[in-house]
């Protein structure tokens, strides 16, 4: 008798970890057919950095990662509830992980169209079944079925209450947030925000490189407005920390990422200063050039619409308050 008992644990153990990872699979689905999902790689538009959103980087960790973890705790408190012990609860856990992956990271990790799509979704791979690991691990510290619902009854009512609060909150925040007068003084000092942000990173950017931009800009009749934008732009997407693991990434077979202050594809790592002088090279001939030849210009540097229209930005602010 026991061991049939002990038969239809496993079979219910199997289900756990199968329902937990279409849950996943699903959040997964749902987030990537959303049209604004941000890409580890993202950039932010001015106005985002200004107003202290959260880097596309720091934005798809979240949208990938907290689902996943949501999910896995609610299997790990389940466990818990029946009193498995922490090694099931490990490879359940497990389970669910591997087989989340295998149906949302495998197959772009085997038709990945570059090595960065290719590199992450191998991370991910690695990571989620990391993640299940530690949450089963935790389990022989933190008691996990005090997270679990009583019984079915009192889950759908905790998700009901979610659910009407949620609507509460979203509605009191578009009611605020449209009231025509707030938004007119938010602008406004949205332009300033942006205008210090920019002048800033300008300053600390000249102090560094004002000679090899100097020099570099000379030799090619490159803009310095426009080459300065495009290295403030760039270094407030993609900060020193970022930039020196791009630089150990790309020694790897195949790779080919943007990399340096001024973000130029390679194949090998590149100083900041280096980065800049194949920048100027680039962006050559727009010195004095007219508007249609220097919007061309940034297209071929970078031809999201988002970019050139940040750049752009970047370049009328520090126009109407830097000299050149």
């Amino acid at each position: 008798m026991g061991g049939r008992n002990q038969l239809h644990l496993e079979y219910a153990y199997a289900i756990i970890s199968i329902l937990s990872s279409a849950t996943m699979w699903a959040c997964f689905r749902l987030i990537k057919r959303h049209g604004n999902t941000p890409r580890a790689n993202s950039y932010m538009t001015l106005s985002q950095i200004a107003t202290g959103e959260g880097s596309g980087f720091f934005r798809f960790l979240v949208l990938r990662f907290f689902p996943p973890l949501v999910v896995l705790t609610g299997e790990a408190a389940i466990l818990a509830k029946w009193k498995s012990s922490v090694n099931q609860q490990i490879i359940c856990l497990s389970v669910s992980a591997l087989l989340y992956v295998s149906l949302s990271y495998v197959p772009s990790l085997i038709h990945g169209f570059t090595f960065g799509e290719r590199f992450l979704s191998l991370t991910l791979i690695l990571a989620y079944p990391v993640l299940a690991f530690l949450i089963g691990a935790m389990t022989q510290c933190i008691d996990f079925s005090q997270f679990a619902p009583s019984n079915l009854q009192t889950m759908i009512d905790g998700i009901w209450q979610t659910f009407i609060t949620a609507i509460i909150v979203i509605t009191f925040y578009e009611l605020l947030r449209n009231y025509p007068e707030e938004k007119y003084i938010e602008q406004d000092e949205l332009y300033d925000r942006k205008s210090q942000i920019v002048i800033r990173n300008y300053l600390h950017i000249s102090n560094r490189f004002g000679e090899v931009i100097n020099k570099v800009c000379s030799e090619h009749q490159t803009s310095k407005a426009l080459l300065f934008s495009i290295l403030v732009y760039e270094d407030l997407n993609r900060p020193q920390w970022i930039r020196r693991i791009e630089n150990i990434l790309v020694r790897l077979p195949g790779a080919k990422l943007t990399v340096g202050i001024a973000q130029v594809t390679s194949t090998f790592p590149l100083s900041d200063t280096e980065s800049i002088e194949l920048a100027s090279e680039k962006l050559a001939f727009t010195d004095s050039a007219p508007e249609n030849q220097v919007i061309r210009s940034i297209h071929r540097y970078n031809p999201s619409n988002r970019y050139i229209a940040s750049v752009l930005e970047i370049r009328g602010i520090l126009l109407a308050n830097c000299r050149f």
